[in-house]
């Protein structure tokens, strides 16, 4: 009797570890499983980094510039904005951009002196803007102190030392309006040797496609450069936006560039919004004179 009795107290607890290992081993199954799963859980995208400024106004979206690429020659763009003289508000708004910026700045004006000192404490190029008689003179004002075809040598000289009296600091001179008194080489050639005398370059604004600037420089061995690309003529801010973006086509292969604005309101805010792209380009903007100490011989 007590036989059995031992030899159901074995089974029984032969049967007891039989479940407790078939548990074990259960369980390590499951835990190796769920391990399984959570590794290979589908796992998040991570977050997309955005380039560039956002864009409000009537350009709903424009891709960032590409970077510039390490063979990619540098390129130089002097911005030149004319008309200065009559609102410090605007040259407050452009000291503000932190960029070299040629203050072109009329004579005789509200603030023309003001103007000329203010950015050339800030470490800015000031030039003269000098009037010119236009095509359509007098129904085209180009304001006091301008040049007259009628003039003679020594009234064009006069009248060139009160304007530059007027306005300190110059380093050059680019022509107000003169598409008309730009033709006559004859009053350049007097003009381009006082400047001479002076150390002074010349700006062709080119507002004649017939100017004889580039002839009267030559006869005097005057530093001259011409403007390549009017910013603003539209007085539109998207449309001076875009021509600004358009300046940073790796496709356009120029190395120097020589830009003309002018202090409208629209301007100033396209400029504004347009220099975050620009810090992204292989684009420097210079002093006008760095350009033509590089172009010329």
């Amino acid at each position: 009797m007590k036989k059995n009795s031992r030899k159901r107290r074995k089974k029984s607890g032969s049967f007891t570890r039989l479940h407790l290992l078939s548990l074990l081993v259960i369980l390590a199954f499951g835990i190796s499983f769920a391990f399984f799963l959570y590794s290979h859980r589908e796992q998040p995208e991570p977050p997309v980094e955005r380039t560039g400024p956002s864009v409000s106004g009537d350009i709903k979206k424009i891709d960032p510039p590409p970077r510039a690429r390490e063979d990619a020659p540098r390129r130089f763009m002097a911005l030149v904005i004319d008309d200065i003289g009559y609102d410090m508000t605007a040259v407050d708004t452009l000291l503000a951009l932190n960029i070299p910026i040629t203050f072109s700045v009329l004579p005789h004006c509200p603030y023309s002196a003001v103007s000329a000192r203010r950015a050339h404490e800030a470490g800015h190029e000031v030039i003269l803007h000098l009037p010119m008689e236009p095509l359509g003179y007098p129904d085209a004002d180009p304001g006091e102190g301008a040049l007259l075809v009628g003039m003679t040598r020594r009234e064009i000289l006069k009248t060139v030392e009160s304007n530059l009296r007027s306005v300190p600091y110059i380093s050059g001179v680019n022509n107000h309006m003169g598409s008309r008194f730009m033709e006559h080489e004859d009053k350049l050639i007097a003009i381009f040797s006082e400047l001479k005398k002076r150390r002074l370059f010349f700006l062709d604004s080119l507002t004649s496609p017939t100017t004889k600037g580039r002839s009267a420089a030559n006869t005097v061995a005057i530093d001259y450069i011409t403007r390549d690309i009017f910013l603003d003529n539209s007085r539109n801010r998207e449309d001076t936006f875009k021509a600004l973006l358009k300046l940073l086509d790796m496709d356009n292969h120029w190395t120097t560039l020589v830009v003309i604005g002018h202090p409208y309101p629209s301007t100033l805010e396209a400029l504004e919004r347009a220099l975050p792209y620009f810090a992204e380009s292989d684009i420097e903007t210079v002093p006008l004179s760095h350009i033509i100490n590089r172009c010329m011989p």
